[in-house]
């Protein structure tokens, strides 16, 4: 999420607050294994240190997820990516983003961040492979084709003329999700 789409957003709703203080005293007090919240004072996006579980090709290896909270959390999934560098995972794209179910479609208001970071965690684990997902530079090439434009409006090419992959765009974290129309959204 870019920051001007970040300044945008709406802010929590009351029963969002309640619930991210709840889950941050807990997670305070008894934090999952191989988490470490970073203290900031916006309830709205958390940044979170994760360390490689032992035994996994990810061992001691130190990565940092973003977790965004819409306005009317725990009934709407929060949004979670890596920071970069992206861990090289097939179920994470190179910008970060992760295809993990509970994230989109099976979201549970009875899940909590503790429970999303466990099951990252989790799915880190048990890869038996360091590969990015098989479709990661196809959906790059996609989202590039739609995020150039609306980046650069007065620049763009005539219709059926393909823009040079070179040219820049406004935001990488935007670039290659299984759920490109969910990020284009919160782009706008």
């Amino acid at each position: 999420m870019t920051s001007s789409s970040a300044a945008s957003r709406k802010v929590l709703g009351k029963i969002a607050c309640n619930r991210l203080q709840k889950e941050l005293v807990e997670w305070q007090v008894s934090p999952p294994a191989g988490f470490k919240h970073k203290v900031s004072d916006n309830l709205q996006r958390w940044v979170v240190d994760v360390i490689g579980a032992p035994g996994t090709l990810y061992t001691n290896e130190k990565y940092q997820l973003q977790v965004d909270f819409p306005e009317h959390y725990p009934m709407e999934s929060p949004q979670v990516i890596f920071l970069h560098p992206a861990p090289l995972h097939p179920h994470i794209y190179s910008n970060g983003h992760i295809c993990l179910d509970i994230l989109y479609d099976s979201w549970s208001p009875a899940m909590t961040v503790s429970s999303v970071c466990v099951s990252i965690l989790s799915m880190l684990s048990s890869s038996t492979v360091k590969q990015r997902p098989p479709d990661n530079d196809r959906v790059e090439l996609e989202l590039l084709t739609v995020l150039v434009p609306m980046s650069f409006p007065h620049a763009q090419e005539p219709p059926g003329k393909k823009l040079p992959l070179s040219m820049p765009v406004a935001s990488p974290m935007l670039l290659a999700s299984p759920h490109g129309a969910r990020l284009l959204a919160s782009a706008s």
